[in-house]
């Protein structure tokens, strides 16, 4: 069902295809728009690619490369692992986090949308990252051990 060149791009290897399609339907809720419509259309009507991009009227790698990237923000673990730790963020550095990490906005766009400066973004995007890369050495050190 999940196309190779999707299932391949996705940063969650150790998920089986029936497996990824269940994280990618459980985290589909925090996408938004043209997102979602995309990825619910292709995971839940069984549609491929080409088809998609027939009804769209979208070149077929195009909408390729849109699904890759909506795999790839939803299996990087970053956001979920600050979710996991939402006591070291507020509300709207989560929401930050949220626009960028999942809903791939850039961060002049979360700017504007939010009225705070890049600065901010920024340190909140570096804080997560800081955070998501300790949690995955502790894991990777906990796996081992």
């Amino acid at each position: 069902m999940v196309d190779r060149s999707i299932q391949n791009s996705a940063s969650c290897r150790r998920a089986s295809g029936r497996d990824l399609v269940e994280v990618l339907r459980m985290r589909a809720g925090l996408l938004a728009g043209v997102d979602r419509a995309l990825l619910e259309t292709y995971l839940d009507s069984g549609r491929s690619v080409r088809q998609i991009a027939r009804l769209t009227g979208a070149n077929p790698s195009t909408v390729a490369r849109q699904l890759r990237r909506i795999v790839d923000r939803l299996t990087d673990e970053t956001f979920f692992h600050c979710l996991r730790h939402r006591r070291r963020f507020d509300v709207g550095e989560l929401a930050i986090l949220r626009d960028h990490l999942v809903r791939g906005r850039s961060v002049a766009q979360i700017c504007q949308r939010r009225n705070i400066n890049a600065y901010r973004v920024r340190s909140v995007i570096r804080k997560a990252r800081r955070l998501a890369a300790r949690e995955t050495r502790k894991g990777q050190h906990n796996a081992t051990a």
